[in-house]
This record gives structure tokens, sequence and C-alpha cells, in this order.
């Protein structure tokens, strides 16, 4: 059974029956079914129920929103924004279905010419993370649609409601054909092999840890039935702060880039790395800001900080904490909160000599901030380095984070 809780009270929203291996052939046999039809459908009727389902979201914006604070431990800012950034990508895919062209190319044979046809895949099997999961799901579940292809979604089992369940309801409320979408909720481990290696999908979308993306593209290409992959695996993002920074700007980014979704995002900052003749003054930047970063019920419009999403995750990263507080490192900020919040902490830890598997270190000195937030009770791959300098740091901030600098008021 699968028990899908409130990251930050612990409290059930749902149990209901994993999925089996045969749950897994039912699904793809009812996209297998629905998608040949769904092919013919004309473009103009696909772009209509794709506007549909903009409507549906739009109208249940804050249904839908209410359900990723409380399933994903999303802030409500964060909520909103996920909310928001799932309905401009299905207006945009609304024109998909009118983009689809061929090619005419000359033959070598005199008096022929050779056609290029663009058709659909058939069946698209989509494996969606709980960062983000109803942006996640979509983005692979929507353009594939578009196209005239039929899904499988499998959510992960945190976010079984916001990654597949509620994303099946808008598509039915919208008015999809019956098999073009399937949402089959199971665990990796029982069902993931075998979602991954069945013969009816074409393509595999993955999006999850570096790990786990390994074995699906290890299974979908070299097993028995070859198949397109696309892989977003996890991220491992620096943060560069040079000597002629703008110094307010680096520490801001600094704090939005590793506190933002409590730092469960593949381009989080995991680490910063800072000149030596700006550290003292950047640490007590980044240090004020932390302080002031309300941290609680992820449902109050001002919170910032949540939990994060599984007893588990919770255990690594207080590993982690313990880790670093091993080896000498200084926490400039944060401890265990009251008793009434003891499900959610941080902490800034700060190394004062390089370490580094580098031969020769980029800076000699870095801030490392860790965030460590959760519940006590229950709980292409993407890059991002940003390089401060004076003349090129407003612009390279922009191009990763502005959209989500508001989220925080660091």
């Amino acid at each position: 059974m699968l028990h899908d809780v409130d990251p930050f009270t612990g409290s059930p929203l749902l149990s209901m029956p994993m999925a089996s291996i045969a749950d897994v052939n039912d699904a793809y046999t009812a996209a297998h079914h629905a998608q040949s039809s769904w092919a013919r459908t004309a473009p103009a009727q696909k772009a209509a129920l794709l506007n549909n389902l903009a409507r549906v979201i739009e109208s249940r914006a804050a249904e839908i929103t209410s359900w990723l604070v409380r399933e994903s431990g999303s802030t409500r800012i964060k909520a909103s924004f996920e909310c928001h950034t799932t309905l401009k990508l299905v207006r945009e895919c609304a024109a998909m279905p009118f983009q689809v062209e061929g090619r005419i190319l000359t033959s070598h044979k005199p008096g022929e010419q050779s056609f290029v046809f663009r058709e659909p895949l058939g069946v698209v099997g989509v494996i969606s993370p709980w960062n983000f999961p109803l942006y996640l799901s979509m983005r692979s579940v929507v353009p594939a649609i578009a196209l005239g292809n039929s899904v499988v979604l499998k959510p992960a089992s945190d976010t079984a409601v916001t990654g597949g369940l509620l994303i099946a309801h808008l598509f039915e409320e919208a008015g999809f054909p019956a098999g073009v979408l399937n949402v089959i909720v199971g665990a990796g481990s029982e069902i993931g092999d075998a979602f991954v290696e069945h013969p009816t999908p074409s393509f595999i979308s993955f999006t999850g840890s570096t790990d786990v993306g390994r074995n699906v593209g290890r299974i979908a290409t070299g097993g028995k039935y070859i198949k397109r992959i696309a892989l977003e695996l996890g991220g491992n993002s620096p943060l560069v702060v040079l000597d002629d920074a703008d110094i307010e700007i680096a520490a801001h980014a600094a704090v939005v880039g590793r506190f933002l979704h409590q730092g469960q995002i593949c381009m989080s900052v995991n680490r910063v790395i800072v000149a030596r003749s700006l550290y003292p003054e950047f640490a007590a930047l980044v240090t004020e800001r932390v302080s002031k970063l309300k941290m609680g019920d992820p449902d109050q419009a001002d919170t910032v900080i949540g939990p994060v999403i599984n007893q588990a995750q919770l255990d690594g990263l207080l590993r982690k904490v313990a880790n670093a507080q091993s080896t000498g490192l200084k926490q400039l900020v944060g401890a265990r909160p009251p008793v009434s919040y003891s499900h959610l902490t941080f902490s800034v830890t700060c190394r004062l000599t390089m370490s580094s598997p580098w031969k020769r270190p980029l800076a000699p000195s870095f801030l490392s901030l860790s965030p460590t937030m959760n519940s006590t009770r229950w709980p292409s791959p993407m890059r991002a380095t940003m390089a401060f300098q004076a003349r090129s740091s407003p612009r390279i901030w922009r191009a990763a984070w502005n959209s989500l600098a508001k989220l925080s008021p660091a």
C-alpha cells in the first residue's frame, strides 16, 4: 500500500494499492490501443483539447497549488510559481499540432524525389520526480501528446497525486480520449525495470537521480527492445564569486540558489567558491540573509523554507552536516529550531581552507551552504554554473535565476 502524507505535518493524504507488473501491462495496452486513433485526430482538435486543458488548470489553480503545498512540501510561493509555469507550458504546447513539418529531398535518381514525414513515435513512457512534480511530469507528457503520442506516466511515490493522479483528472476534465494518458503509481523497486523494458513504449523520458537514470539508460538501450531515451539527472552546480563581483547580488543569488524549495532542485547551488578578498563580507551577507528566512508551515504566504520530502532525505542531509562538522567546519548560522518545529532545521557551514579534488583549485576559499529541513514523521542533465563579474554578473544571474529570485526575500 502507498500511504501518501503531508511532509510538514505527517497527516495522511490518501492510501492506495501499489501497481503491479500486470498493471504496467494493462496501462501500456490501453495506451497502445488509443494511440493510432489519437495520431489521426486533426491538429485543430488536438489544439482545442490542449487549450481546454489550459483552461481547466487555470480554473483549478487554487486547488492545484494547495495540493502541491500539502503533498510536496512546496511553499505557497513556489507552488504558485510551479502551477503558473505549467499553465504557460500547456498554452505553448497547444500550438505544436500545427508545427509538424516534413521535407522534400532531392533524389540521386533522375525524375524522383524523396519525402520525409514526421510521425508520432507511438507510446511514450514517462518517469517523473517529486521536487517539481506537476511541472516536470507535464513537461514530458504534454508535448508527447500534442504530437500524437499516447503516454504512460509513473510519478514518484512521494507525489503520486501532484505528479500523476491529479494530472489524469485534469486531462479527463479537459475531454481527452480514454487511453491517451495513463497513470500508474508503484514503487520503482517493484515495477521500474518492467516499466522501462516493456516492449510497447518506443521512448522513455526519465527525470531523477543520476544512479537511477544510469540504470534506466542501461535497460532502455541495452535490453531486448532498444528505445530512445531522454534523461535529466542530478546537477552539480557551483556558484563562483570572483573578486570584481557585485557582492550584494552574489550573496542574494547564493541564498536563493541554495534555499529555493529547500535546495531540492537539480540546479540548486551546492557549493560557493569565493575569492579570498571578498570572503569575509560575502559570508557575513549570506549569514544575515539566511538568518532572516522564515521557516515553518509551507502554507503560510511568507514562509520561505518548508520541509523536505521524506525521512530518507532528512537523514541524508543530517549525515552531510555531521560530516562537515566532524572535519572542523564552523557553523555560521542555524541550529535545531524550537520543539514546535522539530521537523525543520538548517545550517550554513564555512570551510576556511580549500579542500578540492582539482589539482589546481579555482579559489583559495569557499563557502558551502547546507540546508537540512524535513518532517520527522514521514516524509538533458542540467548544470548551472554562475560566475559573477562586474561586467557580466547581472546577465548571468538573470539567465538562470531571475524568474526565481522573487521566491526569496533574502
